[in-house]
This record gives structure tokens, sequence and C-alpha cells, in this order.
């Protein structure tokens, strides 16, 4: 009795608490040139932020099917001869090419001789990648950039089937009566799902039925879990040629809108719901780690610091965001200077009131003033000012104009 899943994997039947002993490499089998990754590459920080070795380009996202990608296999094999066709020339820059599918998309990275800066780049690149199609070529023209921070947080995110085989407790004991029980399909894709368990509910029968017919089978069936979880997020190797090097170096982020994104994904990381404040705290400890520009010395802009992160909670939270009042920009300030800042009072800041009032809103012609209905007091004393002569030397300024201005002699 044989067990058919997808196309071009054949799985034999065998219904056992512990997973079979197949190596990954007969499992796991692509069509031709085409194969699951089986290490990822390592990566170092290139100190120099000049000309770089390591170029790489988004060829299209998102990821398509599983189904989609194995139609890719022939034309691998084509892309493969070109390229190392294209590397045996002798003037050709390249050391080394290769086209992978990850959980965002394909991928192109190109590993060069020697250092070169983007243009002459872009030109040794399209040479080598000139197996694409003419809009994926296009995307390489426009799209290529040295490796850079985020490409690194990609690459070493990157899947092997080895790496995402479900994990098996074996028991101590050799008997059958005292061996752990087998975990459902659902809880085996459980282990590797990161969607809310509410939905991955409502589409668990949308996940189980592509792996495989017989659906009797999948409470014990291990395997079918580990080649469904590999389809779905393993990188995959479609073509390569050259001598792959050791290291890949890369830089930290130099475009403006890399850099955002870079922020926007680390703060997702961290935080369910994230606010200006948390991405300003982000921010600062990005900048300290010189993953970002900082916002202190001779050449910091303040200014275009917080606009980085505004703009990164944009892409947080689309739609229109609240006016920054003139606290919160006070707040984020003393962030950037690192002024610790305790949850601010909310009731009224003098000592007589301990803390404790209501706020009455006034209108003062267009201004709204929020007083305390115990002393009196506006809202913002102990905030915006402290005194009678913090209040007065507005006043006093637009009152020395008037004057100014009337004492000003007049020339005919």
């Amino acid at each position: 009795m044989m067990m058919k899943c997808v196309p071009v994997i054949i799985i034999p039947v065998r219904v056992s608490i512990n997973p079979d002993p197949l190596p990954s490499s007969r499992i796991f089998a692509l069509l031709f040139a085409m194969e699951f990754l089986s290490e990822v590459p390592q990566l170092v920080l290139s100190e120099n932020p000049g000309k770089q070795l390591t170029f790489c380009a988004d060829i299209f996202q998102p990821r398509p099917p599983f189904e989609e990608i194995q139609s890719f296999a022939s034309w691998s094999v084509s892309a493969q001869e070109q390229i190392e066709e294209a590397l045996k020339r002798k003037k050709c820059a390249v050391a080394w090419a290769g086209l992978f599918v990850d959980k965002e998309g394909m991928v192109a990275l190109v590993q060069f001789k020697h250092r070169l800066i983007l243009g002459d780049a872009k030109k040794a690149a399209e040479t080598v990648l000139h197996a694409l199609p003419e809009e994926q070529r296009h995307a390489v023209e426009f799209g290529l950039r040295p490796l850079d921070e985020l490409d690194q947080r990609r690459i070493e995110a990157w899947k092997t089937p080895d790496s995402v085989r479900p994990d098996c407790s074996e028991s101590e004991s050799d008997s059958e009566e005292e061996a752990d029980p087998p975990l459902s399909m659902a809880a085996l894709l459980a282990l590797h799902d990161e969607r809310p368990a509410k939905r991955r509910r409502c589409e668990e029968l949308a996940l189980i039925q592509p792996v495989c017919q017989d659906l009797a089978l999948l409470p014990t069936d291990r395997k079918a879990a580990w080649v469904y979880i590999a389809q779905q997020d393993a990188t995959i190797h479609v073509a390569s040629a050259g001598d792959r090097p050791e290291q890949l170096s890369y830089i930290h982020c130099h475009r403006e809108a890399r850099r955002v994104d870079l922020l926007k994904r680390t703060v997702e990381d961290e935080y369910d719901k994230p606010t200006l404040r948390t991405v300003v705290q982000v921010a600062v400890r990005l900048a300290n780690e010189g993953a970002l520009p900082g916002h202190r010395g001779p050449r910091a802009r303040k200014t275009e610091f917080l606009r980085r992160c505004e703009a990164a909670m944009q892409l947080l939270v689309p739609g229109p965001q609240p006016e920054i009042t003139k606290a919160q920009r006070q707040e984020l300030e003393a962030l950037l200077a690192g002024i610790k800042i305790e949850n601010p009072q909310k009731g009224c800041l003098n000592p007589a009131c301990n803390g404790k009032t209501t706020w009455v809103t006034q209108h003062h012609g267009q201004e709204k003033r929020s007083r305390c209905k115990r002393c009196g007091y506006l809202k913002s004393f102990g905030r915006t000012w402290h005194g009678m002569g913090d209040l007065l030397r507005g006043e006093i300024r637009r009152q020395m104009v008037r004057v100014d201005r009337l004492h000003r002699p007049v020339f005919d």
C-alpha cells in the first residue's frame, strides 16, 4: 500500500510513533538542478561602506505554491547552464551566482571576484543573469543592491528540511505501554505554524488535504507533516554556478527605505501593539548598535531620526496617525537624550492637591485651557511652566513688540 503525496515526492507508509530513518536527501529530492537548501550560508559584517563583494536582488515576491515552484525545474537546468557559460568568460567579474526561493520569494545572490561599485555590479550581474525572463531582468537592474543587514536577517532565517523536522521525543523505556502517544497532524503543524490558534483551526482541513489522500493515517504520520512543512517553509535552491564562497559579506542599511523597513520589522518582532514611543526606543537601541544612523554627534539630526520613526510607525499602523502633542514631542526628545522619564502624573501637580483633581476645560478665544477644580491651577503647571514668570513671558514679549511698532518712525 502506497500513500501518494504531492508530485515528485512518493513516501512509503509506515505507521509508527518514531519517524522513518530515511535521510532527508531521499525524501526531499526535487527534479533536475533544483533541491532543498542543505546549509545556510555564513555572513560577516563588512566594515568598508564603499565598494562591496556581495550583492543581491529580489526577483519576485511572494513565494509561489510548491506545485508552481516544481514547474521551474526544466527552466532551472537551462538557467544554470547559461550562468555557467557566462562565468567561463575571462573578463567575467562574477565568482559565484545563485537563485533561491525562500519564504518571501525568489532572490538572486551574486559574489564578485573583487570589490565593485553598484553601477559596475549591475553590468556584470545583468550579463550573468541573462537567463531570467525580461521582467525579472528589469527587477535585477533596478533592485540590485549590496547585501545589507535586512538581507542578512532574511538569509539567517532560511530553513532547511532538517531544521523544520517535527520533534519526536523518545520514551526512556523501550516498552510500547510507556511510549508517548503520537501527536496528531494538526499538533505537528501547529508546532511550526505562527498563525493564531483560531485561524489555524479554521484552516486545518485546508492544510491537511494537499499533503496526502489517506486522511485515516494522518494521526500517526509524522513524515507527511514533515514533507508539508518543508514544502511551505524550507528554502529551495533553484540554480547556481561558480565557487560558492565560505562567507557572504553584508553592510549596514544605507538606503532610507531599507532603514525604515529594518526598524519596522524589528519592532514587529518585539511588540504586538507598538506605539511611537516603543518605535523610538527600538530605533535608539539599533542606533547604539550601529544598525541605524545615530541621533547624537555633530552630523546627527534629531528631526530626521524622529521622521524615520514616524515612517516606520506608518507602516506598522496604516492610516491617519494622531497628531503628536508638545508633551509627547518632549518625551521623545528626552528618550533621544537618554533621560529616563517616569510615568507622568495625570492629576494636578500643585502640592496642595496631592495629585487628586477634576479638570475643568474653559475656552479662551481659540485656545482651550484646563484648570484644576480644587485650586484653579492650569493643567500645564509643573509641565510646561513652573511660575508666573513663565506665563507672563510670552505676553510681555507681545506687548513689547506692539509698543515697538507704535513708536517706530514713519518716513513719507
